[in-house]
């Protein structure tokens, strides 16, 4: 599998537009950001990392979380979504565009992960119920349920109305987040899962917090997110895809440690499985494979990334203490 099977390159030129207006909003409410402390430990950061494309970035030096700072206040993420022209782009083209290709991959591989250790887990247990917060267009979440129709059964939360009518084209059943605080849902779920949200969020650990009481005491998290140790964040920086004015909060093994044990949680799994880091630092800098042995392919670049724990592609498995 390659990017452009996943973003189609002739929308590249159409999605950075749609992405700039979204740009040009929290370039206009600057003056209301503000600093903040490390959103996985909570360390504060005096220091700038990088800059990049008007706005800072401090690396905390305790777990390594990559965050911006100042940072946009709650109201402003919150407006920023409601409204996003890049989501609604994304909704729109990109995701329709690429669906079939992104069912057969990206979305398969989650489904085998979480229903292979659920079943591992619970080898006598047939019925699961799964929860997925931050569920975009709910291909994630129906590629799980497929897979055993009759015994599988979902909900999600999304905040973004664009994608909401692609979680109901999809069959799912939408909840509000307030929903998650009734009886009905309490001590329900025995997986809840999200899928490239930790990124986005201002203070991570309340996400952690909010559906704990969701999770059956014997339940698990299953969450990916980018790294901020990866390889491609460490060369190139400012023009790396993972930073963006979106990722507020990019986390790293460490940082998910401490976040975890904050909130009452037990690591289960972490690891970084990614496979696109050599391609798009190749696509950023022509100059990188010089630097590349010249016996090395980039399945073999690519593979000792992963192996090292510097891909930036992050997941990982926890549970309630």
């Amino acid at each position: 599998m390659k990017v452009n099977q996943i973003r189609p390159e002739h929308l590249k030129v159409l999605a950075r537009a749609a992405y700039e207006k979204d740009l040009e909003f929290y370039l206009s409410n600057k003056n209301s950001f503000e600093q903040r402390q490390c959103p996985a430990c909570s360390l504060h950061s005096s220091g700038t990392y990088l800059q990049k494309e008007g706005f800072e970035f401090s690396k905390c030096m305790g777990c390594g979380c990559i965050y911006m700072n100042p940072g946009p206040t709650p109201e402003l993420v919150n407006e920023l979504y409601r409204n996003s022209s890049n989501y609604k782009f994304w909704s729109e083209f990109m995701y329709p565009q690429s669906k079939d290709e992104r069912l057969s991959t990206i979305h398969k591989e989650r489904a085998i992960w979480v229903l292979s250790f659920l079943k591992k887990r619970f080898p006598n247990r047939s019925r699961f119920e799964i929860l997925e917060l931050g569920a975009g267009t709910g291909d994630s979440l129906v590629t799980i349920l497929r897979q055993d129709p009759t015994n599988l059964k979902g909900f999600a939360v999304e905040p973004n109305e664009s994608m909401q009518k692609h979680l109901l084209e999809n069959g799912i059943e939408v909840i509000q987040l307030a929903d998650l605080e009734s009886q009905e849902f309490q001590d329900r779920f025995d997986a809840v899962v999200s899928f490239e949200v930790l990124e986005h969020l201002l203070k991570p650990g309340e996400f952690f917090s909010i559906f704990k009481a969701n999770l059956k005491k014997e339940g698990f998290l299953f969450a990916t997110t980018p790294n901020a140790n990866s390889f491609e964040v460490l060369l190139l920086q400012d023009k790396s895809i993972t930073i963006d004015i979106e990722h507020i909060s990019i986390l790293t093994p460490a940082a998910l440690q401490a976040l975890a044990i904050s909130n009452g949680y037990r690591v289960e799994h972490v690891s970084t499985p990614g496979e696109f880091d050599i391609e798009l630092i190749n696509e950023t800098l022509e100059e990188f494979s010089i630097m590349m042995h010249k016996d090395s392919t980039t399945a073999d670049s690519q593979a000792l990334i992963r192996e090292t724990g510097t891909s930036s592609h992050m997941r990982c498995i926890l549970s309630l203490q």
